[in-house]
């Protein structure tokens, strides 16, 4: 008669263990999917500046692409030109501050693409900064508002590198 209490109780902290397993395991799984999503992103964005470098210099063509949530915007910087940053162009706080601290230390920014996220974004979900290879930008720094989960932009090709610019 003793042992239905301990059955009962150990039944219980079971179904808790299984519980408390599997709904971590569904928040990892949706964190992963919020990641792969983020970085299909950038390997799209990245596929175009590609595709745009192998036409012929001149070639010039207007994109759009979904980003993921939570992304308020996108600023691209000319990290060929560091000592020309007019940080004054960057419209989003976090953004500005990101590129403020790393020209502060001076530090060579390697990166050149930088992430805005909105209020209600997951922050673990999102890169803050990226590396186009190939890429410059029109007027050294160029951002664009996507709160309405599209990114417009153009594309074209220099001859020695691509140049991105508002659509």
């Amino acid at each position: 008669m003793l042992s239905k209490p301990f059955t009962f109780i150990f039944a219980l902290v079971v179904i808790a263990l299984i519980l408390l397993f599997g709904i971590m395991a569904i928040t990892r799984l949706f964190s992963f999917g919020c990641a792969v999503e983020a970085e299909k992103f950038v390997m799209d964005f990245d596929n175009k500046v590609e595709v745009m470098d192998t036409l012929a210099k001149g070639s010039r063509a207007q994109y759009s692409l979904i980003v993921p949530p939570g992304v308020a915007g996108i600023c691209f910087i000319d990290t060929t030109s560091t000592n020309n940053i007019d940080t004054s162009k960057l419209i989003y706080p976090d953004v500005k501050q990101k590129v403020e601290l790393l020209i502060g230390d001076g530090m060579a920014m390697k990166e050149n693409m930088f992430i805005a996220a909105d209020a209600n974004a997951d922050k673990d979900c999102l890169f803050d900064r990226k590396r186009i290879n190939g890429l410059r930008v029109a007027d050294n720094i160029q951002c664009f508002d996507t709160k309405f989960g599209e990114f417009k932009f153009v594309l074209e090709n220099m001859g020695k590198y691509v140049q991105i610019s508002g659509a």
